[in-house]
């Protein structure tokens, strides 16, 4: 499935602090999930999982993460 990008008219700077913005569906560019079988990807992220797991223990994450689920979704792919 693929998801279409948004291009904001206004309030782009705003939106992060709660406000609104108007934005329009942009089909010329856009993004969709893959899941990969690529070793080497998977290590990379198994290492970020880590860093963040890290981060957790030390109270230095600066946002709510789901680390176990998170490491589930790398482990199928």
């Amino acid at each position: 499935m693929r998801y279409a990008s948004k291009l904001l008219l206004f309030g782009e700077h705003t939106v992060n602090r709660g406000s609104q913005a108007l934005a329009i569906p942009y089909p010329a560019f856009g993004g969709e999930w893959r899941f990969s079988k690529d070793s080497s990807k998977q290590q990379n992220l198994l290492q970020l999982a880590d860093y963040l797991e890290y981060l957790h223990d030390q109270k230095k994450l600066l946002f709510q993460l789901n680390i176990s689920n998170f490491r589930k979704e790398l482990s199928e792919g």
